[in-house]
């Protein structure tokens, strides 16, 4: 996600709403810090979105993996349209978000499915 094209791809996603002038390669800092800031600036506006990590564009240019993971496990909530997590020492007091319960039945049943096809 350091060069933040795909990182603005998959904002894109989230707010359903593709992110413009996106540099597909970059090769300085410099693009790479504005596409982060692009798609950062695009969360910014969702109110489902929470504000934990939206701001720390040098900590996911730098590859934290903590920030990262909490964008990208925030991102999916947004996109599943749950309310934003709460701010304080109970951010993470339901641990963590991996979809949508029924998820689990789907990979259940694509496992059944492999198993029966061996």
């Amino acid at each position: 996600l350091k060069k933040g094209h795909l990182l603005c791809m998959i904002a894109g996603k989230v707010c359903r709403k593709p992110i413009a002038a996106v540099t597909r390669n970059p090769r300085s800092e410099v693009n790479c810090l504005s596409n982060i800031r692009k798609a950062l600036g695009a969360l910014r506006g969702n109110p489902h979105m929470s504000q934990k990590f939206i701001w720390k564009e040098q900590e996911i240019y730098r590859g934290d993996r903590t920030v990262i993971i909490g964008l990208l496990e925030d991102m999916r909530r947004c996109f599943d349209r749950l309310p934003p997590r709460r701010m304080g020492a109970e951010y993470h007091a339901d641990g963590p978000y991996l979809g949508p319960d029924d998820l689990e039945e789907l990979l259940n049943d694509e496992q059944q499915e492999d198993d029966e096809t061996i």
